[in-house]
Parts: C-alpha cells; sequence; structure tokens
C-alpha cells in the first residue's frame, strides 16, 4: 500500500495500560498521556538477562552473552555441547 504522506509517532518509555480495538480502530490506553489512536503498534518489552549460568561456563557477558559479528561466542563450550 502506497500513501502520499506517511505520519510516525514514537512514543518511547511510557506505560502501556490497555489497547482495545473498537469498531476497527485500535486505540491504546497509556498510564501518563491517555488514549490515542494507532494503525499499528510495536511494544518493545525489556527483560533482564539471567547471566549466572553463562557466566558461569566462562562466556564473556555484558548484559548479555558476548558474540561476534556472526553471533558467535569466543569460547568452545556450547559448540562442544552441542555436537559441533
Amino acid at each position: 500500500m502506497t500513501t502520499s504522506r506517511e505520519e510516525f509517532k514514537f512514543n518511547c518509555g511510557v506505560r502501556i495500560t490497555q489497547i482495545q480495538h473498537n469498531d476497527g480502530q485500535t486505540v491504546v490506553q497509556t498510564e501518563r498521556d491517555g488514549a490515542f489512536g494507532a494503525d499499528l503498534v510495536i511494544a518493545g518489552i525489556g527483560a533482564i538477562p539471567n547471566i549466572a549460568l553463562p557466566e558461569a561456563a566462562g562466556l564473556r557477558v555484558d548484559n548479555g552473552i558476548l558474540v561476534n559479528e556472526r553471533l558467535e561466542t569466543k569460547t568452545l563450550v556450547f559448540k562442544q555441547r552441542m555436537g559441533k
């Protein structure tokens, strides 16, 4: 679908309390900013990784397992256990 004018609004750092679909329109209710209509809602929900196991296995971690550009670790711990 092509439109002559596309408009995007990013609401970062807000807490969504409810998303409803009423009469063909999506309505997003936020804790602080009230409600607004939306064609598309993408919610990025943060999670805190549990790095205890990879850290104990000797992997390099920093808010998750560190990998290279090919998504490989610098240790053979998991590769050996997976038979690769």
